[in-house]
């Protein structure tokens, strides 16, 4: 796993990692200074310059539509993997995407985000 950047806001880390978990990309944002930066970590070295381009050119317009039609779309992929999942698979710690890894939330006062781009047991 390897740190690319970070955002001070919980939308716009929410928006990203959707936007990548779409792409294929993995990720984990760690909420820091109580709730004031979200670091973005990219699991897979080899996907580490595509999402460190992609984090690049969401900084310069995070406002654009495809970052927030991309939550919609990741939230569509993550129901249609919680229906594959077989029962007992959270109980044994493996995530709805087949990892043992963890996934955390930002709780931005609406709901939950997604922070671990393929884990999606907390995922809204």
């Amino acid at each position: 796993m390897r740190f690319i950047g970070d955002l001070d806001d919980s939308r716009q880390a929410q928006n990203f990692s959707a936007y990548l978990l779409v792409k294929g990309i993995e990720t984990q944002v760690d909420e820091l200074e109580a709730g004031t930066r979200f670091e973005i970590w990219v699991k897979d070295e080899d996907q580490c310059d595509a999402a460190l381009a992609d984090l690049k050119a969401f900084q310069l317009n995070p406002s654009d539509s495809k970052y927030a039609e991309a939550v919609q779309q990741a939230q569509v992929l993550v129901r249609a993997e919680e229906k594959k999942t077989p029962a007992g698979a959270e109980a044994n710690g493996q995530s709805l995407w087949g990892s043992a890894a963890k996934t955390q939330a930002i709780n931005d006062g609406d709901h939950h985000c997604m922070c671990s781009g393929r884990l999606a047991d907390q995922f809204w």
